[in-house]
């Protein structure tokens, strides 16, 4: 089975020898995100901090 699945998920099983990692050329993966907030509702200061760090993120 081949599977796309994050390094932080597979970095364990990949170093105990459980999964390979295949290399693979020419194939160009996008990502679409989302960020829904509703304008008049409250937002702590830990998701404006999200929010912040979301921006830079997809600004990449």
């Amino acid at each position: 089975m081949i599977s796309f699945l994050p390094d932080f998920i597979t970095e364990d099983y990949y170093n105990s020898g459980e999964i390979k990692h295949l290399p693979v050329n020419d194939c160009d993966v996008s990502v679409w995100t989302q960020l829904l907030i509703h304008k008049n509702k409250w937002k702590s200061p830990a998701l404006n901090a999200f929010i912040d760090f979301y921006r830079d993120v997809i600004r990449k």
